[in-house]
């Protein structure tokens, strides 16, 4: 049998594209030798790929890298008064988005929100959302963000599934009724004036 891959040479070099055909046809083989097998049992990693990848079984070693906030905190520190975030709704400085997305770090602690709770961000794309993630970040809390512009079934099962215990609505609502939530949830303004 044989088959053939059409792809944008724009997109993806041949030698990309080679290595998909090479895992594809691993598959394949190892399927039609075993096709009683769990699904789970299936590889992709080619002979060629198994002498580049780590071996998964041991530890890496690697020094962790910095955490999102902790890079932001600092860059806050020495910063203080450079813009950090520029938008159409106005401009924060690091030492105002730290402020902000500190005071929402507290208030989900004040909520209840520990460390590792699930909490569920529906945003457009505006300075509210950053705030959000900072915030949320330096809550230690777990989120997920939904696009405000999806349909709303859609986030509402996406957040049935998430089961978060806070959604936080960062969505502009500029003149439109604001979208209701199943569950706790605050707003935050998107104007930057607001956020202070």
């Amino acid at each position: 049998q044989e088959f053939m891959l059409n792809f944008r040479t724009d997109r993806l070099r041949h030698a990309q594209v080679a290595c998909l055909a090479e895992q594809f046809e691993l598959l394949l083989t190892r399927i039609a030798r075993h096709d009683d097998a769990p699904i789970a049992s299936y590889s992709l990693v080619t002979a060629a790929a198994r002498t580049v990848l780590p071996d998964p079984t041991l530890a890496l070693g690697l020094p962790r890298p910095a955490r999102v906030h902790d890079a932001f905190m600092t860059c806050a520190h020495l910063n203080p008064g450079r813009i950090a975030l520029a938008s159409s709704a106005g401009d924060l400085s690091y030492r105002e988005l730290e402020l902000c997305s500190r005071g929402l770090a507290q208030m989900l602690l004040t909520r209840g929100v520990a460390a590792a709770a699930r909490v569920a961000i529906v945003a457009d794309r505006n300075a509210a959302l950053v705030v959000a993630v900072l915030g949320c970040a330096r809550a230690g809390v777990v989120f997920t963000i939904l696009d405000a512009m999806h349909p709303p079934a859609r986030n509402a099962a996406c957040i049935a599934q998430a089961a978060p215990q806070l959604i936080i609505d960062c969505t502009a609502g500029d003149g439109q009724e604001q979208t209701r939530f199943e569950g706790p949830t605050i707003r935050l303004e998107h104007r930057t004036e607001r956020l202070l």
